[in-house]
């Protein structure tokens, strides 16, 4: 089983996310046994399967955009990659692409999401990741 089928044979009765660099899989007990190959490939293909997913937000968002009105009055856009936010035609600090979007997913704290868009847009910024050595 490929991790493509894995992927969409849990999707077929659960669900199945990228998460802090793991595997979040969802599905209902009376399954487990029916997906235990799935899982297995999962497991054995982890790495593979969640760039898979995570590379499903880029597919689905090429070549449009999302925009958001914040509560604030304020808005934002989400596109795929920087070849998406160059077509919006707006200041970069608006638009998030979709490994920003993941970036600012982990951050647990509602303000501190909040301070990273308020820096973002007032420095037209690109988010980026930072390695630790």
């Amino acid at each position: 089983m490929t991790v493509s089928e894995a992927i969409r044979e849990v999707r077929k009765v659960g669900s199945i996310r990228a998460e802090n660099g793991k595997l979040k899989v969802r599905f209902p007990e009376p399954e487990r046994a029916r997906l235990e190959p799935a899982m297995e490939t999962l497991r054995h293909n982890r790495e593979t399967a969640l760039q898979k997913i995570e590379d499903e937000l880029e597919s689905v968002l090429k070549g449009q955009a999302i925009e958001l009105y914040l509560a604030d009055g304020d808005r934002l856009f989400i596109v795929a990659d920087e070849a998406g936010a160059a077509m919006v035609g707006e200041r970069r600090g608006l638009v998030y692409t979709a490994a920003e979007v993941r970036s600012v997913i982990r951050i647990e704290d509602p303000a501190t999401v909040a301070e990273v868009h308020r820096w973002k847009k007032e420095f037209d910024g690109i988010l980026g990741e930072v390695k630790k050595p």
